[in-house]
């Protein structure tokens, strides 16, 4: 069974509709395409089944949580998850103690952020939501249910970072940790991202993470190793368990020639995508800080994969931002070409696991105990 058929229509569907919207000039039926993307996405991911993985360990303590009064007893760091996420689930909690009411609230916050976002930077709506599910949307909207809202609170927060308005970026970068603590990492981001870096030295980043990531020199094993010796046999072990999980073996896949690719072409074009936003500085450098990531600690994937999806917004706006760049049609074509297999083909790859098995609560989905027993049946799947 092609479990990653429901991905791949919902992209090749966005994808329709992102060509319909670019050749029409009626703003009426823009509009109308653009309402119709948002409840297309928020009916797919808003009333999902239990699909993916966190699911598994989200709802059990969504089950359990405790009401206001109890809650506010406990002290802080027993909390189950970050204190924005915590009340926020507890407040759906008390409304419904129904597990689709959360996913759906959560969803909606979700989407109404990202749509915000691509509505500050003037994307096109549908195409705005290709290159998101392509590019980890698909782990974000459903198995990184506090990353997301972090991720997209800290991309509300960049026109101020533009702006050079430090006290309401870092007090949505604040809000942003209260929902995950990965929202910490943004802070710093707002002294150095709308920086013009030299592309010479972008150009020696690529090359020696690339470098890195291709003759397997472990940088992050050998700096864990320097410092774990002081730790406790017990934590060590943790440690140890958690970083053999899912070791990247491959070296020439297709990601890496996406990013050889992506990079090579961001460097050609780095003048003239500079002249197409007055923000662009932010997205060219937040691109080579997700592809320096994921090369530099993809000894570990699950690692590289949760460092670089904080960054993975640069994608989304750089590879838009390309196509603009060539005045050559053909080069154009070629690019959407490119780009549209690529995406296609990347649904495909993320999504064929039995894992991914879609399921809408609304068409009728397995309830908790059944997709459990079919969850462990096929979490070693690939």
């Amino acid at each position: 069974m092609n479990y990653a058929l429901p991905y791949i229509l919902l992209i090749g569907f966005y994808g329709f509709l992102a060509c319909i919207r670019h050749n029409t000039e009626d703003k009426f039926t823009q509009a109308k395409i653009d309402l119709a993307s948002i409840f297309l996405f928020i009916f797919f991911f808003g009333f999902r089944g239990f699909i993916m993985y966190d699911w598994s360990v989200y709802y059990p303590s969504f089950k359990t949580l405790p009401n206001f009064t109890t809650l506010f007893n406990t002290p802080l760091n027993r909390w189950e998850w970050e204190p924005a996420f915590e009340l926020l689930a507890v407040l759906c909690h008390t409304i419904s103690p129904d597990w689709t009411f959360f996913v759906l609230v959560c969803t909606l916050i979700d989407t109404t952020l990202l749509v915000l976002f691509f509505k500050q930077e003037n994307i096109n709506i549908p195409l705005g939501f290709v290159m998101y599910l392509s590019m980890n949307g698909f782990g974000l909207s459903t198995d990184l249910m506090r990353n997301s809202i972090a991720i997209f609170l800290f991309l509300n927060a960049l026109p101020y970072l533009r702006q050079r308005r430090p006290i309401p970026y870092f007090s949505i970068c604040v809000i942003a940790a209260m929902f995950h603590s990965s929202g910490w990492t943004f802070i710093p981001l707002y002294f150095v991202l709308n920086r013009q870096i030299n592309k010479w030295i972008l150009f020696s980043l690529f090359i020696l993470s690339a470098t890195i990531y291709v003759f397997h020199i472990p940088i992050l094993g050998n700096i864990i190793s320097l410092f774990a010796g002081g730790l406790t046999d017990a934590s060590q072990n943790y440690i140890d368990q958690y970083l053999n999980m899912d070791k990247e073996t491959s070296i020439w896949g297709i990601g890496f020639i996406e990013k050889l690719f992506t990079a090579s072409l961001t460097l050609i074009y780095i003048d003239k995508l500079r002249s197409l936003r007055p923000n662009s500085n932010i997205y060219i450098n937040s691109l080579f800080l997700c592809i320096t990531s994921f090369l530099l600690l993809s000894e570990f994937r699950t690692i590289s994969m949760r460092v670089s999806t904080l960054f993975v917004y640069g994608y989304w706006i750089i590879w838009i931002d390309l196509i603009k760049c060539s005045n050559n049609q053909t080069n154009r074509k070629l690019y959407i070409l490119f780009i549209a297999i690529y995406c296609l083909l990347k649904t495909y790859s993320s999504n064929s696991a039995a894992v991914n098995k879609y399921e809408n609560v609304l068409l009728g989905s397995m309830n908790f105990s059944e997709r459990l027993i079919f969850f462990r049946q096929h979490f070693f799947d690939k």
